[in-house]
């Protein structure tokens, strides 16, 4: 499996409340519809008295089967979709992504 993880800020001027309520509403709505997505997971942040408040505002992982699949999920008219609205809801300037080596220490 590929895993990609995607450390979002939400745009300028937006509430936490209504970043997730557009995740929820439309964009997530855009990912589930990817090709070749095997898994799809958002992490949305919550403040705690003992952590404290985090810079940024979710977490959103993916998985693929293979590099493959993650090309073709990219390359599909949904992936382009789904990628051309993040700048609707994100701050594009601070969020940033990346492909993991995931290794699950425990289960």
């Amino acid at each position: 499996m590929l895993k990609l993880v995607v450390v979002c800020y939400r745009r300028e001027g937006w509430s936490r409340e209504r970043f997730r309520a557009y995740f929820r509403e439309v964009h997530g709505s855009l990912a589930v519809a990817i090709p070749h997505v095997a898994r799809y997971v958002q992490n949305f942040v919550e403040p705690d008295e003992i952590e404290g408040d985090p810079p940024w505002d979710a977490v959103i992982e993916f998985w693929f089967a293979d590099r493959a699949a993650y090309d073709a999920a990219w390359a599909s008219p949904e992936g382009r979709r789904a990628a051309g609205d993040n700048p609707n809801c994100m701050d594009m300037n601070r969020t940033a992504w990346g492909l993991v080596d995931e290794v699950i220490a425990r289960a």
